[in-house]
């Protein structure tokens, strides 16, 4: 009788651990997977190998935080984005995430409400008073001082708090924004009212070199666009007179960037737009490859490496020259895959064991019980 229950409670066993070993082949006790075929779908697999087969040759993302998006045909990352502070001008701010945050600053931060005195802790404003002061403090510190705080703003020549001034930014050799004095990243920048760059693209106020208009005339920043192209001459920014008594180097060849839709492969005596040495013309001629690019979050997971002017085309969110999208939250790089067992499988190997021991429980117990 002993040997017959024996039997019986080993056989069953075997039988729910073979159950187990079949399962581990074919989902390799390995994560789940959103994996992201090549024709533009995506599927839920067993694990990475399933993904990455020669008969899918996918990309494989852990479950979770990745979930397939079937119709974008992606896999999408569930992972809720940080939130942080979000400072809002003058005095304001909100808990949101940075994607959703409209004001002159974002902080990440674990905290689920605002400072009661409507400031980010470390956000730096305008702090103005007391007296005739003026100057860049957190609103905690100015307010310690009696000053008067507001975020995104400057101190003006009166000593109180306003916008930053915007002007005229030089880029080199011909072409201009108007933009702020920190935001300007050309060759100068002048204070002006205007709403626009002259047509000419040169800031008004602003001297370069001028050649001409005789063949060995050349004068180094002293003549503006206007004045220079009076007096017949052809006028530079940033640059100087060379040997021939022309602006700029001699036999620098590269790509000139003629407007924003237009390049073309020349030197740079020849260039009557910015100028990128050693560039050439992409995009069937219309940007050279040296123009600044930068990350665009166009929207929830969907990030290009373009140039501001496209992103704005798109209505995208642009982090700047040089910014690579894998170093913005938002646009986050998928996690490499995970070979530990899951919670479930682990809880299948557990209950296996427990049964086991039942059955020998059992056996012992029902063999006391015949001795007897």
């Amino acid at each position: 009788m002993f040997n017959k229950h024996f039997s019986i409670s080993l056989a069953l066993t075997i039988l729910f651990v073979g159950f187990l070993f079949m399962q581990s082949a074919e989902y390799g006790f390995t994560q789940q997977v959103c994996c992201e075929l090549p024709n533009g779908t995506c599927q839920d697999l067993g694990n990475a190998n399933a993904c990455e087969s020669q008969g899918n040759n996918g990309t494989p993302f852990d479950r979770p935080p990745f979930e397939c998006d079937e119709p974008s045909g992606r896999c999408v990352d569930t992972t809720p984005p940080p939130t942080g502070c979000c400072q809002q001008s003058p005095i304001g701010c909100d808990i949101t995430t940075q994607g959703a945050c409209d004001g002159v600053s974002w902080t990440e931060t674990d905290a689920t409400q605002c400072p009661t005195t409507g400031a980010c802790e470390d956000v730096i404003g305008c702090c103005e008073g007391p007296g005739d002061q003026c100057g860049d403090a957190t609103e905690l510190n100015c307010r310690s001082n009696s000053g008067q705080w507001s975020a995104g703003l400057t101190c003006n020549d009166d000593n109180t708090c306003g916008p930053p001034p915007t002007g005229c930014c030089q880029d080199s050799p011909i072409g201009c924004d108007i933009t702020t004095q920190a935001e300007c990243d050309g060759v100068s920048w002048t204070e002006t009212d205007a709403l626009q760059c002259p047509t000419s693209g040169a800031c008004e106020d602003v001297t370069g070199c001028c050649a001409g208009p005789a063949s060995d005339e050349c004068s180094d920043d002293t003549e503006t666009f206007s004045t220079c192209g009076s007096n017949g001459g052809r006028w530079s920014a940033g640059v100087t007179c060379n040997d021939n008594d022309t602006c700029g180097p001699l036999n620098v060849t590269g790509c000139c960037q003629e407007d924003l839709e237009q390049c073309s492969e020349t030197d740079f005596q020849s260039c009557r737009g910015e100028f990128f040495e050693d560039g050439s013309c992409i995009d069937g001629d219309t940007r050279c490859d040296d123009i600044p690019l930068g990350c665009c979050i166009i929207s929830k997971n969907d990030c290009e490496f373009i140039t501001e002017d496209v992103c704005d085309s798109l209505n995208g969110e642009y982090r700047g020259n040089g910014v690579v999208c894998s170093e913005v939250p938002e646009c986050r790089v998928p996690p490499p895959t995970s070979a530990v067992p899951t919670i479930s499988q682990w809880g299948m190997i557990a209950v296996a064991g427990m049964l086991g021991l039942f059955s020998l429980f059992v056996i012992i117990r029902r063999k006391e019980l015949q001795i007897r």
